[in-house]
């Protein structure tokens, strides 16, 4: 934006017509303050993406998932995970399995100090992200 632009929409996530996808959600956490906070990146995607077509008739490529022993199409209700530990020899995890063995993820960024901007090199300023919020009190 230059000097003489008004910004009339305050929503970080609508900045001149584009809609930001929130790259990560988290908490600002400064004593007894709790800070919700989204971060938006601020770049946008300009490179030119290409779909794979069929020479002939030019109709888009399409990926099917096979079983290798049956040599048969599977659907999405017939697929579950396994971790190969020997070749060829899985543990089947169910979704409940992989859910018990999740650690606590812990989103809030925790504010310990502040810097003088002089402190802080170049690179760290030059970010591409944007982190909106609002204030709530955190229940003790």
């Amino acid at each position: 934006l230059n000097e003489n632009a008004q910004i009339t929409d305050t929503n970080p996530k609508k900045k001149e017509g584009i809609i930001m996808a929130v790259a990560h959600k988290g908490s600002i956490s400064m004593g007894l303050v709790l800070i919700p906070v989204g971060l938006y990146k601020t770049t946008v995607d300009n490179d030119i993406h290409f779909n794979q077509l069929d020479k002939e008739s030019k109709a888009r490529i399409k990926y099917k998932k096979y079983c290798s022993h049956c040599n048969k199409e599977v659907g999405p209700d017939d697929i579950i995970k396994g971790y190969e530990y020997e070749k060829d020899k899985y543990v089947v995890m169910t979704d409940d399995d992989l859910e018990k063995i999740k650690t606590k993820k812990d989103k809030t960024i925790h504010i310990v100090q502040f810097a003088k901007i002089a402190e802080i090199g170049q690179e760290i300023m030059w970010v591409g992200f944007l982190l909106s919020g609002s204030i709530f009190l955190r229940r003790l």
